[in-house]
């Protein structure tokens, strides 16, 4: 016996090794289920169970087993709950954080672990508690067949080795799902955040372009917010937040295909898939109507439905832009209805509310004008054309809450207009840069590039066809283009482009052709 034990401890340390190993490498949601494997190996056991206490139901529930052959899984066999009981009261304190060695033969062994491990032909096991934070949070239980050594004090050291690894593996996959659900939840409501709402919005468009599948997308804006916060504070403000969050969850959270999300600020979003236009349309109204109920000035309520945008492809960007137009018409109309993007706005015979049909340059108003932004940007941006010119577009465009841009150039002497730089904003799809147009096919643009010009909207019947073409292939409704010759013989032209919820570009016509002229001429100091 004596001769055979160095080579025994030679390979128990070989197992510690390599299960610590394995405990430390495992991670996510394997973390227990390699743990266990490499436990079984350790300890030379047949049979390996993790279990969970339930303080509900006052018993060890297993999670995972190996009982061997093949690869440890999820168990929901009690067996083990007799052999545990000691490890834990009602309220799940530990009463013997040391673990225990049992055996047939043992007489400080219980008896009912005895007879459980007859019943199960096994000749000996090793039991020791999982502790988290001071509380049990399960056990381990392994057993070797009858016909084998039986289990020792050295192997119950190990064991105790193994339920550490485990109470760390706990805390990791607990660490890990919180991380999780922190990066797809909105602190405040406990709903999808933006970027979960963003993920499952391209899936569904997906769905949609493959398969046909309805996509419908309802966008909520709480009316009076700012009012809520200025009169009685941000925490009235958190609760009406919170009170139409609870709405939309009672209402659509549960529906299959269906998530409720809260974008940000006051901006909420439910995303129905597979589900009828009208009875999209029916939840809208009912979630509107629900708002009215807990909300003073209830919300402003748009939706928008994948099959019935006209224009170019549907895009996750198309998608969510036509449902925040709609919610901005509703909200401007001062109605509480919903209004469905692309289809004639019906007000209530008993709304008195005037209607405003656009947004104002920046939403408020400005002692500063947007030509002098464009100004300020194009000097910020340092002597380099082009970024001049870009900074000059995405100036205009975020303050008239464009859809995107473009900044060409038409070399000296050419007739092909390059695009050098685009930007988007939710709806416009994207260009390439370098793309190329011979302008003699846009009169239009041609007479830009001389120093001039022009608006284009998609019912202008005195528009150039082909300007046309392009607001409607990329499903847009204006454009403003202003052009400049450079002192080298070149000449350059910026694009803005509207689309439903833009301010009115032909008012800012003559802004933008300043901008531009002064981009092109005037060199930063």
């Amino acid at each position: 016996m004596d001769t055979a034990r160095p080579s025994y401890d030679r390979t128990r340390l070989r197992s510690i090794t390599a299960f610590v190993a394995t405990a430390s490498a495992a991670g996510g949601d394997d973390v227990l289920r390699l743990l266990v494997i490499a436990a079984k190996d350790a300890l030379g056991a047949d049979t390996v169970s993790l279990t969970q206490w339930d303080p509900v139901l006052l018993q060890f529930r297993p999670v995972v087993s190996d009982r061997g052959p093949g690869t440890a899984s999820l168990s929901e066999d009690p067996l083990e709950a007799p052999a545990l009981r000691a490890f834990t009261s009602e309220g799940g304190r530990v009463l013997d954080a040391v673990g225990y060695v049992g055996s047939v033969q043992a007489a400080r062994t219980p008896l009912e672990v005895q007879d459980l491990l007859v019943r199960m032909g096994k000749s000996s096991c090793i039991a020791v508690p999982v502790v988290v934070d001071d509380s049990v949070w399960g056990a381990i239980w392994a057993t070797r067949p009858a016909g084998t050594q039986e289990f020792g004090d050295d192997d119950l050291e190990l064991a105790r080795l193994v339920a550490a690894q485990a109470s760390a593996g706990v805390r990791q996959g607990e660490h890990l799902a919180s991380v999780q659900r922190l990066a797809y939840t909105d602190e405040l409501t406990g709903l999808a955040n933006r970027r979960a709402f963003e993920d499952r919005l391209d899936l569904a468009v997906r769905d949609h372009l493959a398969a046909g599948t309805w996509v419908g997308l309802i966008v909520l804006d709480v009316n009076g917010l700012k009012r809520i916060n200025d009169r009685y504070g941000h925490q009235a403000g958190d609760a009406a937040l919170m009170a139409l969050a609870k709405v939309l969850a009672s209402l659509a959270a549960y529906e299959a295909g269906t998530l409720v999300a809260r974008l940000g600020g006051d901006e909420f979003a439910v995303l129905s898939v597979g589900r009828a236009a009208d009875d999209v349309i029916a939840l809208a109204h009912e979630l509107a109507r629900k708002a009215l109920d807990v909300l003073e000035e209830g919300a402003a309520c748009g939706l928008a439905l994948a099959g019935e945008l006209p224009g170019p492809q549907i895009t996750p960007g198309r998608l969510l832009r036509a449902a925040d137009a709609a919610q901005y018409r509703a909200k401007q109309s001062g109605i509480t209805v919903p209004v469905v993007a692309g289809r004639l706005l019906v007000l209530p015979a008993s709304d008195d509310a005037p209607v405003q049909d656009r947004r104002t340059y920046r939403d408020r108003t400005e002692e500063v004008t947007l030509l002098q932004h464009l100004v300020k940007a194009a000097d910020d941006a340092g002597p380099d054309l082009l970024e001049r010119l870009c900074a000059v577009a995405q100036t205009a465009a975020k303050g008239l809450h464009a859809a995107g841009w473009w900044v060409s150039e038409l070399p000296a002497g050419g007739t092909e207009l390059f695009t050098r730089r685009h930007g988007t904003v939710l709806g416009l799809a994207e260009i390439e840069d370098g793309l190329s147009y011979d302008i003699t096919s846009y009169p239009a643009t041609a007479a830009a590039l001389a120093g001039g010009a022009c608006h284009i909207g998609i019912d202008d019947p005195h528009a150039d066809a082909a300007e046309l073409a392009l607001l409607t292939r990329y499903g847009l409704r204006e454009l403003l283009m202003a052009g400049a010759p450079a002192p080298d013989g070149s000449a350059w032209l910026v694009e803005v482009f509207g689309d439903e919820i833009c301010v009115p570009l032909h008012e800012h016509l003559a802004e933008l052709r300043a901008g531009v002229v002064i981009a092109v001429c005037v060199r930063a100091r």
